[in-house]
């Protein structure tokens, strides 16, 4: 009986084949983020061109100082948040990448509960193993198992770079890069590029990278 309404659980196979078809698109995330990035661009540059287009007509149509000060102080604005942006993007870029071999979860003292080994591997689904699911980084021995998703992030390979995903869980992620001692959180659906010495943060059970 179980099986049969298993069979029937219309969700569960919407679900499954969501998720199977997000796994396969991340096969190459490399290729996604350079699709965003040229969209952003564009974006953000039909942005700037309307906003200094608007501002110049005013500033043709009224000639009040004030207003042509304030403008200048809105590119002035608008023109420091994209040099910071492109700096943060440089420093990141220049981090040297190194091979990552493998996923360590360790407890609370520092004692290894597992650890998976990353060669000859292209995709891993980061989760608890269930009956309805499975997962390749089975998280279920974790000390705070229950605060992570089923099918809570994936990790993808890309022209040999990893990239680490959040599939919108309900605890998110995290990363803390090696020479960074804060913790970053993770927008759903986007890839991080990751680097061996890194921490991921599966909801709040630390997952080493080496």
């Amino acid at each position: 009986m179980k099986k049969f309404l298993r069979l029937i659980n219309i969700p569960r196979h919407i679900r499954n084949y969501l998720l199977r078809r997000k796994i396969k698109q991340n096969k190459n995330p490399a290729k996604t983020r350079s699709n965003k990035g040229m969209w952003l661009k564009v974006i953000n540059f039909l942005i700037i061109v309307g906003v200094i287009g608007e501002l110049t007509y005013l500033n043709l149509k009224y000639k009040n100082p004030y207003l042509f000060f304030s403008s200048l102080g809105i590119v002035a604005v608008i023109s420091i948040f994209f040099l910071v942006k492109k700096i943060r993007q440089f420093k990141d870029n220049e981090v040297e990448y190194q091979n990552i071999n493998k996923l360590i979860l360790k407890d609370d003292t520092g004692k290894i509960i597992e650890q998976w080994t990353l060669n000859d591997k292209t995709a891993l689904l980061v989760g608890k193993k269930a009956e309805v699911n499975n997962v390749d980084v089975d998280l279920s021995r974790a000390t705070y198992s229950s605060l992570i998703s089923r099918e809570h992030a994936v990790l993808n390979n890309a022209e040999n770079k990893w990239y680490f995903e959040d599939l919108d869980s309900l605890n998110g992620s995290g990363i803390r890069r090696k020479y960074d001692s804060k913790k970053s959180k993770v927008n759903p659906g986007q890839p991080y590029k990751i680097n061996a010495g890194d921490t991921l943060y599966i909801a709040n059970t630390k997952l080493m990278i080496q």
